[in-house]
Order: C-alpha cells, then structure tokens, then sequence
C-alpha cells in the first residue's frame, strides 16, 4: 500500500527477464492504477536459453547407491538425533519446564484417568471380554506411548470402533472347536475366556507388528489415501454395529451373535425373535442412566466447562451409583436377573505370549485393524500438532502405536487407539505433554490393585449405556451427507458407499469396499477431466474458460484448448476425443478431406520432415487451394494450455504427438504453452521432439497466440501465413497489443510509443479499479 502523498511506484526489472514494470496507484482513494509489462514473446526454446535452464540431475543406479552410501555418516550428533528421534520423549522432557507444566499436567492426567475407569470397563464388555481388560488397555499402553509417541496431546486406550473390530473377529472365531478335546484333538485353551483372550492378543499383536513395520518402511504417507469422508463414513458405519452389539445388555437378553456380511440383519432377526423375555429393570436401569449422561453432558458441561475447563466425570459417577444401588439392593442381579460384571481380579496379569499359530487366519482382520487405527490416531495426531504448533512424525507414531500394543499383548491387552472425546479433554483441562499418561496410568494402577473388585457387582446395563450416549459424536457425523452433496459429488458418493459397506458387509470388508471405491473415484476424476475452450479477458493477457466468463473473447483463427488433468494411459483417447469436439476440427476428418481433395482437384501437397504442409500446388483453380474443410477454414491454429497437466506417461505421450501430427498434416499447426519441466523433459526422453518441432513451444498461452497473430510461429503454407497477419481483431485486442495492432513484421509500434524490429514485444495493460 502507498503511503500518503505517494503518487507512483517503480519496480526495477527482474533479474534476467527484461520486464519493466510500473505501478500507478491513487493513495488517498487506495485504488490501484494501471500496470504495464514489457517483454519479449518467449518460446519455450528461448526461454530456457535466455534463463538458465538448469533442470533435475540425472543419476545412474551406481550414482545413486553411492550418494546413498555415502551420505550416511557416523558421528556423536548423527548418533545423537538418531536416539532423539526414536525416543522423542528425551527431546521433549529437555525443554519440560516443572513449574509451569507439571501442575496442568498431573491435573489433566487425573481428569483424563477417571474417563478411562468407566469407558475401559464399558469398551472391554464390547470387545468380548470381561471389563476389567479394557483396564488393562488403559493402563499398559499408553505407558509405553510416552516414550515413543510424537503427540503431546494424544490418549490412547480404548476406542469403540477398534473394540468392535476386535470383537468381531473374537466372536468368529470357533472357540468351541479350539477348547474342545477328544482322541484326534488336543484343547488348545482350557476355557473360553482363555481362547476369547488368545484370539484377541493374537490380532493386536499382528497388527502392532505390521505398524512398527510400516514405520521403519517410511510408510506412514499411507494416510493420505484414507480422506476424510472414507473415515468419517467408515465410523459412523462402525456406530452402528456397536449400538446393536449393546441393545441385548439393554434389554437384559440373551442372543445369538453373527459374524460376516448381513450379520446386522441376522441380528435383528435373533432380538425380535426374543424381545418377549425383555427384563424391564435392566430396560429402566439403562434409560435412567442414558437421561442422566444426556442431560450432563448437553446441559451442564458446557457450562462447567467455561468455569473450570473441565467436564464433569458424570460416567464415572453413573458407574459408581448403578453399583451403589446394586449392592444396597442385595447384588440386584439375584434379585432381579440383572446381568452384572462379575468378578474383578486385582493386580496386573503377568506376561503371556499370545498364540502365534493362530497369526495366519488373522492377517486380513489385523490390516485392517492396524490401518484404521493408525488412521484414527494420526488424524487426531495432526489436529493437536497443528493446534499447538509442534512437529508430528506420522512413521515415528507408527512405531509407538505398535511399540505399545506389541507390548501390551503380552500383558492381557487388546488393541489400543486414540479416543477423540479423552483427547480434547486433555487438552481442554491444560496438558502439557504425555506426562499426563503417566499419572492416569498410576491412577489405574491404584484402581487395578486395590478399588478394581468393588465394581463387581456393576450391571453390563450401565455401561451399555455409556457406550450408545458416547456414539453420539459418530452419528452426527451423518449431517456430512448434506454439505458434501453440495460441495462433491464424489466425496458424497465415498461417504455413502463405505458407510453402507460396513453396514451390510462388516467393518473389514467395509473398509476394502470403501478404500477401493475411493481409490477408483480419483481414477474417474483424471479419467474424464473437466475440458474448455479458453477466451481473452479484454484489455488483458489472461485467458479463461469462455463457458464461464461471457466477457472472454476467442481469437479469431485460433482454438485454446486447455486439458484440466494428467495426461495418461487411461484419459489419452479421452484427450483426443474432447479435443476434437472442442474445437471442432477432427484431424483425422480434415486429413482425409484434405486427401480426397487432392485427388479431386489435383491438388499437391508438399510436407515438410515433421509431416507439417510447406506449399500447396493446384492444377485446377476451384479456388479451394489451401483450404481447410469449409466449416473450419478460419481456423489454422490451435493452442493446447499444458499448464493444468501434472505429468504425461508413455501412452499420453504417444497420442498427444499423434494428434499433432496429424493436425499438422491436415495443414493446422499446433502449439503447446505452459508445459512443465518434468513434461517437457519425459518428451524430449521419449523422442516426442523428432515427431514434432520443438519451437512450437511457449511459456504461456498469450506468448504462443501473440506469436501466432504476429506471424512469428513456425512456418504454415504461405497464404494461410497472410490470412493470420490480416486476421480481424477487436477493438480490445488492437488497443492492448502492439502485435495486434499492426502485424506487419519489422513495423510495431507499441503503446508505449516506440517500434521493435528485432523481437516482438507484449504490452499489456491491465486496467483494474481494485480496492485494496
């Protein structure tokens, strides 16, 4: 912005350019004036001549392996971050400052460690397994994460989706089977909860091995193909099948459970079959505690929350009055049929190895936990890291998730992931860093050897409860579907199609169904790519859409064709086919027109080395000598806008060189502007240049349709030259461009007042009435 009494300001030209630009603005109206660039019309040749053209470095394998070898290097340092960076704790308790962290650390590690008693104990039942192992996870795990975690912010434990995925593969295994023994069989567990566990540390072992292995691969980008909507569709699918898992603890029923696709529907079927036994004290129980954790946390956390930043512990309070009440009531599972917890061992379980010879039928089921847990993970990871403005690793996490559940697995633990809900209450309440793991790990602790057996008599009720009201959170998440039908139709269709995948399939085979057709809509995005005809923008050199600007005017005798994806094996003929339409010159049709005139009327043509027409004879004079088809004959040149392609391969190289041969053979010449580096050197590699002359190259569209207008392209047969030069322009283009203006080569003479008669020279003006 100008300051006061500032009328203009000059720009010095850049660097290598010769570009002179100048700058009037109004200060005391704060409008910007008028701007004029100078400079020569480059083609891509010159250019890259007149500027350096450096380029990437071509390395052989050798070349490669050496600059690998040799960079790695052994010293104090390089040993130093090494460590650092496996252990990142060191690097963070380095700058811990005592006095102003640990306070608001040891207080959100005691808030963060009472959610973890009730939803442990709630999320251990829907994993399968009695509560108290969902303690386990809450304790164990996170432990290990703070010396291998990135995130400050991050509680891992327990998480519905993740207890449900390993819940389903607990119930699908035959357990009966693996506990039975007769003369041909040995028992492989004594009992079934021996199995239920062996099953569940087997997959979270697998899959903790697989995300240590993607993090020393360097494979945490894998995330990238996991959008927003495919996760977000993928647990509020996953919401679902944890609200039917728990209606049977609600209900005080007992039902048969289903694994596999359609299992949702087979599950409806069993409950109707048997809602007549519903045990209404379990019902009442349940909706009691489902109305006291609604009202608390819509009505009063927010408002505690502004107070205290704090919400209240309502879960952990409905846990401890549902087990008040049983025990004053004389343990209401006798007297009512009520379902409780049961007995609560104390202490934590000593070391097992989970059953390795049952890791070959889970792979399938342990990628898939793996993946959608490092998703979840990584997801909240980034939020709190860009939040809080802190580096996150998303390799070195892959390595923490799978250092503390390789670790857990051996001590009673199913998998572990990232709860949304603990996570912003750590951060809410103050935390710091991941020393609040270590003081809600000791709070459990406490809970495990001394306060763990008073929770026996806990009806399965309330925790059920607590599970359907926390799903909350995932079910609004189907208010996605009416702001992504407005803004993609592709993210609404992924959001859509993997939710009903893992309705109707299951999780796991949700999540392939879902990944697959997320993958494929990128595939049918590149593989017809929105396509347009470009127009001038008066009194300027831009170019734009002309189905989108009504101001933008084609010029006469050239077609700008711009391709708005990669150009590759699957969207080539795609390519061809829209440009053929678009501009409304077949090259194929106008070379065979071009032929059958030929023979009609005698017509010789005589081409040059690249296919392109130097001179036309005609033994007849019909007057159609050098004409194109009659529909098209003011039509000579087109202009194809490279810069919105990201890459071209074999096959796009193939047909784009195709297509200008054969344009050029039909006597239309073709040029290319804005062409990337890493095109241009992938064609210039593939022998494009022999096919087609390399001058036909600009640095943008408005140099090649000056360059066009001027006459200064390569060479076209000699009266279609001059019907170029003389082309009527409009009244815009004669007043903005010199070239325009007067196509006489060597007499220019431009809106600055002086002639070129070596280079040609673009001077646009731009008027703009722009308010800061």
């Amino acid at each position: 912005m100008a300051s006061s009494g500032t009328d203009a300001a000059d720009m010095s030209p850049l660097p290598g350019q010769g570009r002179q630009h100048t700058v009037r603005s109004r200060a005391s109206s704060l409008y910007i004036g008028h701007v004029q660039t100078h400079r020569p019309v480059y083609s891509q040749q010159k250019f890259d001549a007149g500027h350096g053209l450096v380029g990437a470095q071509e390395l052989t394998v050798t070349e490669y392996l050496q600059r690998q070898l040799y960079g790695c290097t052994c010293s104090l340092k390089c040993v130093r971050e090494t460590i650092v960076g496996f252990l990142p704790f060191l690097a963070i308790l380095s700058n811990y400052n005592l006095r102003h962290d640990l306070v608001k650390d040891i207080i959100a590690g005691l808030t963060v460690g009472v959610m973890h008693i009730p939803q442990g104990m709630a999320y251990g039942l829907l994993c399968g397994l009695p509560p108290i192992y969902g303690l386990y996870v809450s304790f164990l795990p996170p432990l290990i994460y703070f010396f291998f975690g990135t995130s400050r912010h991050l509680s891992l434990g327990t998480f519905a989706v993740v207890s449900l995925m390993i819940g389903t593969v607990v119930d699908r295994e035959p357990c009966d089977e693996y506990i039975r023994s007769d003369s041909n069989h040995t028992a492989l567990f004594e009992t079934e909860l021996q199995c239920r566990l062996g099953i569940a540390t087997a997959v979270t072992f697998l899959a903790a091995i697989m995300q240590i292995g993607m993090g020393l691969l360097h494979m945490g980008f894998v995330t990238i193909y996991l959008s927003e909507p495919l996760t977000r569709g993928l647990t509020t699918g996953a919401a679902v099948h944890v609200l039917t898992s728990q209606i049977k603890f609600i209900l005080g029923i007992k039902s048969q459970s289903y694994t596999g696709p359609l299992k949702l529907i087979y599950t409806y079927v069993a409950l109707f079959k048997v809602i007549t036994h519903t045990n209404w004290a379990t019902v009442i129980l349940a909706v009691v505690a489902m109305i006291i954790l609604i009202v608390t946390k819509e009505l009063i956390n927010p408002k505690v929350k502004a107070k205290i930043h704090a919400p209240v512990p309502i879960e952990l309070i409905i846990v401890i009055l549902a087990t008040l009440v049983s025990y004053g009531l004389g343990k209401m599972g006798n007297t009512f049929d009520i379902a409780t917890v049961g007995e609560i061992p104390t202490g934590i379980p000593g070391p097992a190895v989970p059953p390795m010879w049952m890791l070959p039928n889970l792979i399938s089921d342990a990628v898939s936990v793996a993946i959608v847990t490092f998703a979840i993970n990584v997801s909240l990871a980034k939020l709190f890291s860009k939040k809080h403005g802190y580096s996150m690793d998303s390799n070195q996490e892959l390595i923490a998730y799978g250092m503390s559940n390789v670790v857990g697995s051996f001590f009673s633990c199913f998998m572990a992931a990232a709860s949304l809900s603990r996570s912003l209450v750590q951060d809410g309440v103050g935390g710091q860093t991941q020393v609040t793991s270590i003081v809600s790990s000791g709070l459990l602790l406490i809970v495990l050897f001394a306060i763990g057996p008073l929770f026996e008599t806990l009806p399965k009720c309330a925790l059920a409860a607590i599970i359907i009201v926390n799903l909350k959170g995932m079910f609004v998440q189907i208010g996605d579907l009416k702001k992504l039908w407005y803004i993609s139709k592709y993210d609404f269709a992924v959001w859509l199609v993997i939710f009903l995948s893992v309705v109707l399939l299951d999780v796991d085979m949700g999540l392939l169904v879902g990944f697959i057709f997320c993958l494929l809509t990128v595939v049918f995005r590149t593989q017809k790519p929105y396509t347009c005809l470009l127009g001038r923008v008066p009194h300027t050199d831009m170019y734009n859409d002309v189905s989108v600007y009504e101001a933008t005017k084609e010029v006469s005798g050239i077609k700008i064709f711009r391709f708005e994806a990669p150009l590759y094996f699957a969207n080539a003929d795609h390519f061809a086919e829209k440009l053929f339409k678009k501009t409304g010159l077949n090259a194929m049709t106008l070379k065979a027109q071009n032929e059958a005139r030929e023979k009609r009327n005698g017509l010789t043509m005589t081409l040059d080395e690249e296919g392109g027409v130097v001179s036309m004879d005609s033994s007849r004079g019909d007057g159609q000598n050098g004409r194109l088809a009659d529909a098209h004959a003011d039509i000579h040149n087109i202009i194809i806008d490279c810069s919105t392609m990201g890459y071209i391969d074999w096959t796009g190289m193939n047909m784009f060189s195709q297509v200008i041969v054969n344009y050029k053979q039909a006597g239309i010449k073709v040029y290319i502007a804005g062409c990337k580096w890493n095109i241009r050197r992938m064609l210039q590699k593939a022998g494009f240049f022999d096919k087609v002359d390399p001058g036909c190259m600009y640095v943008s569209v408005h140099d090649a349709v000056v360059a066009v207008v001027s006459g200064e392209g390569p060479h076209l047969p000699k009266d279609v030259s001059a019907s170029i030069q003389h082309l009527p322009l409009e009244p815009d283009i004669r007043w903005t461009d010199d070239v325009f203006a007067d196509h006489s080569p060597g007499a220019m003479e431009n809106t600055c007042g002086h002639s070129n008669t070596q280079e040609d020279v673009t001077s646009v003006e731009q008027d703009a009435d722009t308010r800061l």
